[in-house]
């Protein structure tokens, strides 16, 4: 699948973006009667996203009753733990916005992780119904990208045994062992919307191997998200993309 790429000037202007079709896409599902379901990511780049969106223009404005939050991936830590990308997200911006609390699905980084894996499956199976081929089809998937190319916890030394894996799974760091809950390319790949936010000169080389189509960047998990049907992008800065000019 050719992505849709966008080159922006920085993060900030990236952000706005995200917020603007963020604002669309919850205003439409609100008057069509229907839920608005994102999954996030971690990382460093949706903090700016999380600050515009909490920001007095579209915290106003978003009906955040119809948006219901999920978490591509989390570290097994605890919710208030420094690393948890939960606690990222509503530290910036849950906290700040009238969304209702059981719209938010967190993924518990402190629980048994097999079990996790398994009872989140199931949270979004209960949630979006038995979908195409019982797999959850989420109206938009943000990722992020490593410089391993990486994305979520869906790390290259073990990308191959995911394939045939459930709609969650257990990973762990290749460096630091940290164990993790994350989303398979299941989920990803039936989405209707996927994108990958990447900015800052250090992602310019991985960028350019995966949307340059590098044949070696086959192996990289960020290279295995497709979406059947759906729309694939990359949204990224002009650091990250100093390297395809």
């Amino acid at each position: 699948m050719k992505p849709e790429i966008r080159v922006f000037q920085n993060r900030e202007k990236l952000a706005i973006a995200v917020a603007k079709d963020w604002k669309e896409g919850a205003q439409q599902a609100t008057r069509s009667g229907n839920k608005f379901s994102v999954a996030l990511c971690g990382g460093s780049t949706p903090t700016v996203v999380y600050r515009c969106l909490a920001g007095e223009e579209f915290r106003q404005s978003i009906p955040w009753s119809s948006v219901h939050l999920f978490w591509g991936d989390e570290r097994c830590v605890p919710p208030e733990d420094m690393e948890s990308n939960f606690r990222m997200a509503q530290e910036l911006l849950i906290d700040h916005v009238s969304i209702p609390e059981k719209n938010i699905n967190r993924i518990k980084g402190e629980a048994d992780p097999i079990t996790e894996a398994v009872q989140y499956g199931e949270k979004m199976r209960g949630h979006f119904g038995s979908g195409e081929k019982g797999i959850p089809s989420f109206d938009w998937v943000i990722l992020g990208l490593g410089l391993d190319g990486h994305t979520a916890s869906i790390f290259p030394h073990a990308n191959s045994s995911y394939r045939d894996l459930g709609l969650c799974a257990v990973t762990a760091h290749p460096e630091s062992g940290q164990k993790r809950i994350t989303m398979t390319p299941k989920i990803f790949n039936q989405a209707l919307r996927v994108t990958f936010l990447v900015t800052g000169k250090e992602k310019a080389s991985i960028v350019k191997d995966i949307i340059g189509e590098d044949v070696c960047a086959e192996n990289y998990p960020a290279k295995q998200v497709s979406p059947v049907g759906g729309i694939l992008q990359w949204w990224v800065d002009e650091e990250a993309y100093s390297a395809l000019r």
